[in-house]
């Protein structure tokens, strides 16, 4: 497991690695471009304001792919309903598979 991914279980003012941000909850600490860390208050109300934005994102996504996957099954049935009018046989297994 990598120094990033583990967390620590010290005491109250021990730093402590997050696996996303790669960052110590150490108030004290400086970050790994000599700048004081961020507050924690602005990073909260930073995230809280782009929350809106990601979930409007994540909506339109699920929507495109929800969209995608009716069209998928609709020509799928269109295209099994014109085999058995054709009198079409089902293919093969392997043949299905490809």
């Amino acid at each position: 497991m990598s120094q990033e991914t583990r967390t620590s279980t010290g005491g109250p003012g021990s730093p402590t690695t997050s696996p996303t941000d790669g960052t110590s909850t150490n108030p004290t600490a400086a970050t790994a471009h000599g700048a004081p860390p961020a507050d924690p208050h602005d990073q909260l109300a930073a995230l809280r304001r782009e929350l809106p934005a990601r979930v409007e994102h994540i909506e339109g996504g699920y929507q495109q792919a929800v969209d995608s996957a009716h069209k998928l099954m609709t020509e799928f049935e269109e295209a099994h309903r014109l085999g058995v009018q054709l009198g079409k046989d089902a293919l093969p297994a392997e043949q299905r598979i490809e």
